[in-house]
C-alpha cells in the first residue's frame, strides 16, 4: 500500500495490515487530530482500522470513549506492549492501525517507528515546529 516501506527496519511485521505511526518531539503539532481524523477516513473507506494511542494523556482514547460507533477501535497501550497490542489488532483482522505517539518522548517515537510502514512528522508552518522535525528525524 505504502511505497515507501523499508521492511528491513520493522521490528513488528504483520504483512496483512498496515501501520502508520505518526510521532513529533513538539507537544502541540496535531499528532492526535492528524490519528484521529486519518483513522476515521479509513474507516469509512471501509477499512478495519484500530487506533493505538501511546500518549499518557490519552486523549485519542478518550475520544473513542465518547464516540458511539465501533469503528475505528482505539486502545491505550504502554510502548512496552506495542507488539502484543499490534498482534491483537492482526488477529482481529485489521487492515490498518495507525499509533498516537506522545511529544518528548524519544524511546516511545522509536518503538512506534520501528513498527510502521509509514512514519508521519505533522509540522505547523512555524521555525519550531520545522527545528521538531531534525530531532525527530534523529
Amino acid at each position: 500500500m505504502f511505497g515507501c516501506r523499508n521492511v528491513a527496519m520493522r521490528t513488528c511485521k504483520h504483512e496483512d495490515m498496515n501501520i502508520i505511526s505518526v510521532l513529533s518531539q513538539k507537544g502541540g503539532a496535531g499528532k492526535t487530530t492528524l490519528v484521529v481524523h486519518l483513522a476515521v477516513a479509513a474507516s469509512l473507506d471501509g477499512k478495519s482500522t484500530a487506533v493505538i494511542d501511546l500518549d499518557a494523556q490519552a486523549n485519542a482514547a478518550e475520544w473513542g470513549d465518547s464516540r458511539d460507533l465501533d469503528e475505528p477501535a482505539v486502545t491505550s497501550a504502554q510502548a512496552a506492549r506495542l507488539p502484543k497490542i499490534l498482534e491483537a489488532a492482526k488477529d482481529a483482522e485489521a487492515d490498518l492501525v495507525i499509533i498516537d505517539t506522545p511529544a518528548r518522548s524519544e524511546s516511545t517515537a522509536l518503538a512506534a517507528a520501528k513498527c510502521a510502514d509509514l512514519v508521519l512528522i505533522p509540522c505547523r508552518p512555524s521555525v519550531f515546529d520545522l527545528q521538531a522535525i531534525r530531532m525527530t528525524a534523529d
